[in-house]
């Protein structure tokens, strides 16, 4: 979950998700991703949570 800022997830098939406050996401076990942009000077806040 993206707590404050703005950010764009990366997968490595090359879709892309953007995300803003408020806004999450469920990756699979053993999926890469990165992230590929956060907004500039502004904080970018994730929650993640394992399971």
């Amino acid at each position: 979950m993206l707590v404050q800022g703005e950010a764009r997830l990366e997968y490595d098939d090359g879709s892309q998700i953007d995300l803003k406050k408020g806004d999450y996401v469920m990756i699979p076990a053993h999926t890469k991703h990165r992230v590929a942009w956060t907004i500039e000077n502004e904080l970018t806040i994730w929650l993640a949570v394992h399971f």
